[in-house]
């Protein structure tokens, strides 16, 4: 050891029979220590490279929200490389707590936790109060190239990224996100939301996923700015539609006319809802966005009343003519396309009684007019 040399407290620990020590130093601290694995040889180091653009995002994020007080730095992980030792300070009969003395030429440096580490330096240039704040480190001594590589792989490749929908419930910062939580949690669907999943499948009993639902709202505002007049006459489009397309009376009924043999092999209501009519699916509700939009701007004081036929759940049975080709193949199929989305919108403003713009006009005789479809494919190919 020389004689410069960092010193924080640290807790010793044991995984794989091999030590590791777990500290928390300021900002400021981890800055200094920190070496980057940024050998250009991928087989020569254990760790991607970084990528600025998510690191400066990163950083932004801290600055932006030490301001309001709160932010979260998970852990970061990786080995030390060079002289240190581990001088033990029993406290109250526990042996693993003491302190790390790490010379001032030993490099610690990341498997895990690289663009955070970056960004806290990215952080720190623009906002250096930030440096008496603290960070939680976690680092193996010892490690081979192998074992260093092979730690990347398992922390980055075994965890699965959380939902969309769950983090639409969860996102109180995004004014948007936190808008769609509340439209729907306060509808007349809120309990037939799938929060944790960005799809309703298998024998759930919700109807729609959050997911799609944001997507409903930006199809809707056609923005995913909040602006209060809008969001007003989007409540009240959620409001009337569900009021119309009644679902959860929908499921009563429906249920009461499963056949036995349904309610035997033990299909959800909701599942068997779901196979039979296209409302319960993503791309009509995507679809039924865009008509709300159109329907109030064009009848602003009468819209509810256009929209009444929706009130007919047979108007969405799956198997029906008007669906194939649109969001439904000719297997029976959904589609979720954008091509399957407008073709669907065009069918409701139909149903509704609202007249197609020429631009729609055309697209629809594209697909469905046979006499189009036949000069279409008449016209030579430049």
């Amino acid at each position: 050891m020389s004689d410069f040399s960092y010193k924080f407290g640290a807790v010793l620990g044991t995984q794989n029979d091999r030590p590791y020590y777990q500290a928390t130093v300021p900002m400021r601290t981890l800055a200094s220590l920190l070496k980057l694995d940024d050998n250009h040889d991928v087989n020569q180091r254990s760790q991607r490279i970084v990528d600025t653009a998510r690191a400066k995002k990163f950083a932004k994020y801290l600055v932006d929200n030490s301001k309001n007080g709160f932010f979260v730095v998970p852990p970061v992980v990786g080995y030390i490389e060079g002289d240190y030792k581990f001088e033990e300070v029993p406290l109250d009969g526990f042996g693993s707590s003491g302190r790390m003395v790490v010379d001032l030429d030993a490099k610690f440096m990341l498997f895990d936790g690289q663009h955070r580490a970056y960004g806290i330096r990215e952080a720190m240039a623009m906002c250096p109060e930030l440096g008496h704040q603290s960070v939680s480190i976690m680092f193996f001594s010892g490690l081979s190239l192998t074992e260093r590589q092979q730690a990347f792989h398992d922390i980055n490749f075994t965890q699965k990224t959380p939902a969309a929908a769950l983090c639409i419930a969860y996102n109180d910062r995004s004014e948007f996100d936190k808008m769609v939580n509340d439209t729907f949690s306060s509808s007349h669907i809120r309990g037939l939301v799938e929060y944790e999943k960005n799809t309703v499948s298998g024998n759930s009993d919700k109807i729609y996923s959050l997911k799609p639902l944001k997507d409903f709202c930006t199809n809707f505002l056609q923005s995913k700015e909040v602006e209060p007049t809008q969001v007003k006459l989007l409540n009240e489009y959620v409001t009337g539609l569900f009021e119309t397309i009644n679902i959860p009376a929908q499921l009563i009924t429906f249920e009461a006319k499963q056949v036995p043999y349904e309610r035997q092999r033990g299909v959800s209501v909701a599942k068997a809802y779901r196979e039979d009519y296209i409302v319960g699916h993503a791309v009509t509700i995507k679809a039924l966005a865009m008509l709300g939009r159109d329907v109030m701007n064009s009848n602003p004081t009468n819209w509810k009343e256009k929209i009444a036929p929706l009130s007919d759940l047979s108007v969405f049975n799956r198997s029906i003519d008007d669906w194939q080709g649109r969001c439904v193949t000719d297997r029976e199929k959904m589609m979720s396309n954008q091509l399957a989305v407008r073709l669907t919108y065009y069918k409701l403003k139909q149903i509704c009684g609202l007249a197609l713009s020429p631009v729609e006009r055309q697209e629809e005789h594209k697909y469905f007019d046979k006499d189009a479809v036949v000069a279409l494919r008449e016209v030579p190919l430049n």
